[in-house]
């Protein structure tokens, strides 16, 4: 369990409006089609978890992200785990465990390939490619 995405999630809780002024530099964002790994924009990186050109789940939990501004308009509001590790290069959002009710604050459900990974009360969705 990596926990970078767990400080992410904290730290960015409160704050997102403020990570998001922090963004600089050159943008990610792709045409949203997966190119063939011969194309420069798609060439794989030095990264613990997340690809150029990886496109997530349906609600963008693991899109390739480098920056806040690349996790924009995604189906589920979602923030790029680099703010909190400079190693991982996707979306995430936070989550709570799928046992926490119907009262639960955040989401329970991270979609398809995805799971909710949590290190005490701190829980945040995880490409599960990445395990």
């Amino acid at each position: 369990m990596r926990v970078a995405l767990f400080f992410l999630a904290s730290s960015l809780a409160a704050s997102s409006v403020a990570a998001t002024s922090l963004v600089s530099g050159c943008s990610s964002k792709s045409n949203g089609a997966v190119a063939d790994a011969g194309g420069d924009e798609c060439a794989p990186i030095d990264s613990a978890c997340g690809q150029p050109c990886q496109e997530g789940n349906s609600l963008g939990i693991g899109k390739f992200c480098n920056h806040a501004v690349d996790c924009e308009g995604t189906p589920t509001p979602t923030l790029c785990a680099t703010l909190g590790d400079s190693h991982e290069h996707f979306c995430t959002a936070m989550c709570s465990p799928e046992d926490a009710g119907p009262d639960a604050p955040f989401t329970t459900n991270c979609g398809e390939n995805a799971t909710c990974q949590c290190q005490g009360s701190q829980c945040g969705c995880f490409p599960t490619s990445c395990f």
